[in-house]
């Protein structure tokens, strides 16, 4: 799920990745001196990084309890450090089955710290987080889980930027959850559907 408005890509080694927003379009977005520092923290959160991803969380109300978020620490993927190395934004997914789609997805959570909205950092860590693991399925990981998908709840988003196809991510829509929310896909390259007929 995306609860951040607005949306910025740069991620590295993006030019071997097809069906990519073109080069243009991400230094375009891209500011000269970059604010955030993103880490890879997929199956590597340590206790000292568990704790203050716990407490980033429970801090800014993200999540009902320790509980929760000491459970969803082992689905991180990507977080976002501020110039002062503080936590601006931490990313997660969990893998499930789609009924509608009939296929399963990486389904991507993210949480941006109130101070750091409108930076663009929720459409840098879903890049990055589809990078990874596009590029884990071409190497013949978990082949069964075709691509990502993202509820976004925040109305002004689902409502801004209502394009198809988001310009800058490739996330395509596809329909509303149960809730009435944007819901919107990327396969990775070479994903394939299974005929049901």
């Amino acid at each position: 799920m995306i609860r951040q408005r607005h949306t910025r890509l740069k991620s590295k080694d993006r030019a071997n990745i097809p069906n990519r927003p073109s080069t243009a379009a991400i230094d375009a977005m891209t500011e000269p001196a970059d604010p955030y520092r993103l880490h890879n923290a997929w199956q590597s959160i340590d206790d000292a990084l568990g704790e203050e991803v716990i407490d980033f969380w429970q801090r800014h109300g993200a999540l009902p309890s320790a509980d929760i978020a000491r459970q969803r620490l082992a689905e991180i993927v990507l977080l976002a450090r501020a110039g002062d190395e503080t936590l601006a934004a931490v990313s997660s997914v969990k893998v499930r089955a789609h009924p509608g789609l009939g296929h399963k997805f990486y389904s991507f959570r993210c949480f941006v710290a109130p101070d750091h909205r409108r930076s663009l950092l929720a459409a840098r860590l879903i890049c990055g987080a589809f990078d990874f693991f596009d590029q884990k399925f071409r190497a013949g990981a978990n082949p069964d889980v075709i691509g990502m998908i993202a509820e976004v709840e925040n109305r002004v988003l689902n409502r801004e930027h209502n394009q198809a196809i988001w310009p800058h991510s490739g996330f395509v829509f596809v329909g509303y959850d149960s809730a009435g929310r944007h819901v919107r896909v990327r396969y990775f390259q070479g994903a394939r559907i299974v005929s049901r007929i």
